[in-house]
């Protein structure tokens, strides 16, 4: 009889182990890549003028998104958590020709803030494929500064939906790091504009907009 108490505990023991480190465990991951635009800003949107085009990349060439990303691993297979990014923008060639043509200092900045979800398919194991979905804000502005400091800015906002996939190398107990791809689709919902010839009639009818890219993340665990 002792030895199959003995036996229960210690089963009870290994069952619980993962519960209860999970509870008291957080992930803060860092991540950098590169993203290409895809989509449309809105539907033939009024603001723009006649004959340009209303596609995504006709305002950025490309991003590069710096994020930073605190979870919950709520079990060893699963962090809930939220997620901040800003993008420094590559110009399009128009924007930029336009730019360059008034002699004006033109940027364009990508952001996105909401929540994500991770699952582990191989937790604490020292190769561990994961997914990461998530929803939340997406904006994109572009600012432009004159010689005298003046300065305008676009602004788009809306929602996305990040997909994230990849795969986490175990460096040691707290540390992981490994490459990714992911896909992000969404929609502009508004426009804001701080400029003098800003436009009245707003984003107009709404269209899908897409980011496509790839990057690397370090991951730290942390009880």
């Amino acid at each position: 009889m002792g030895k199959f108490l003995l036996g229960l505990v210690v089963l009870a023991g290994s069952l619980m182990t993962p519960v209860s480190r999970a509870k008291v465990q957080f992930d803060v991951g860092a991540r950098i890549g590169y993203a290409i635009p895809g989509g449309r800003i809105a539907d033939h949107p009024a603001f723009l003028e006649d004959g340009v085009s209303d596609k995504t990349d006709s305002f950025a060439a490309g991003a590069i998104p710096i994020g930073l990303e605190g979870g919950v691993r709520v079990v060893p297979m699963l962090s809930l958590g939220l997620f901040a990014e800003v993008a420094p923008g590559i110009l399009s060639t128009r924007i930029k020709n336009n730019c360059d043509y008034s002699s004006i200092h033109c940027t364009i900045t990508g952001l996105g803030l909401g929540v994500m979800a991770h699952v582990h398919f191989l937790p604490y194991q020292q190769v561990d494929p994961w997914l990461g979905v998530g929803a939340g804000f997406g904006g994109l502005d572009l600012t432009v500064t004159n010689d005298a400091h003046a300065k305008g800015q676009l602004t788009f906002t809306g929602y996305e939906f990040p997909f994230r996939v990849g795969v986490d190398f175990k460096l040691n107990d707290k540390f992981y790091l490994g490459p990714y791809v992911s896909y992000t689709f969404g929609r502009y919902i508004g426009l804001d504009c701080d400029a003098t010839d800003c436009p009245s009639s707003g984003i107009g009818r709404t269209a899908s907009h897409s980011w496509t890219g790839f990057g690397a993340k370090l991951t730290v665990l942390a009880y």
